[in-house]
């Protein structure tokens, strides 16, 4: 089938018509977009099977992975690239996911990853389950200062794993850019491509802190 391709670039939209197959991803089609009509297509990526999550990108104006999602089940022949919402734009739709990695706690169930450069604002931490791909930040209503999804997620698991902690990481979601600053819209819960229920752990928090606020 023949789709067109928009990107919204730092340039401007650019489109591309391309012929491509029911099973194939957003993915595969910047791929082969970048081997013949736009070799200098910039975007991020490292793999196919949804596990590193560097290819997140506003698909049809919904965050996704590129590697995920099919070309076929989008519904629009016409389909428009943006970068991730609330993300620094690189180039076209390649962003830099320094905030993301900044806001994530420093807790004892992330371990270091020697394999990446992230630059000398952050270090590189990798969750038990999340692939810190920037989904549910990027789906995420709140306007302001949010410590995001991602973050209160790791506080709420660091929390049931430490619970000597309990009090000083309780601390940190109270903050103003904590859980008070959340909306409760549960979008990062339902474009999160691991599962992990992101809103069911921020919601987990405030009960805590409301306990404890009631000792």
């Amino acid at each position: 089938m023949k789709y067109r391709i928009i990107l919204s670039g730092s340039g401007g939209d650019r489109s591309f018509d391309i012929e491509m197959g029911d099973e194939d991803t957003v993915l595969d089609a910047l791929e082969t977009l970048r081997g013949s009509q736009a070799p200098d297509l910039s975007y991020r990526h490292s793999c196919h099977h949804g596990s590193c999550g560097t290819c997140g990108a506003m698909i049809n104006g919904r965050p996704a992975l590129m590697c995920l999602t099919k070309l076929a089940g989008l519904g629009s022949v016409e389909i428009r690239l943006e970068p991730l919402a609330k993300m620094e734009r690189i180039s076209d739709i390649a962003v830099w996911p320094g905030p993301l990695f900044a806001n994530l706690p420093d807790t004892s169930y992330i371990r270091e990853n020697p394999g990446l450069d992230p630059g000398p604002a952050l270090t590189a931490r990798r969750l038990e389950d999340c692939i810190e791909c920037g989904i549910c930040a990027a789906a995420c209503p709140v306007d302001g200062d949010f410590q995001g999804p991602a973050a209160l997620g790791a506080l709420r698991r660091e929390a049931e794993k430490s619970p000597r902690r309990l009090s000083e990481l309780l601390g940190i979601a109270a903050r103003r850019d904590g859980v008070g600053a959340c909306e409760g819209a549960f979008e990062c819960s339902r474009t999160c491509p691991q599962r992990l229920a992101p809103g069911r752990s921020i919601r987990e928090l405030k009960t805590l802190i409301a306990e404890r606020n009631d000792q």
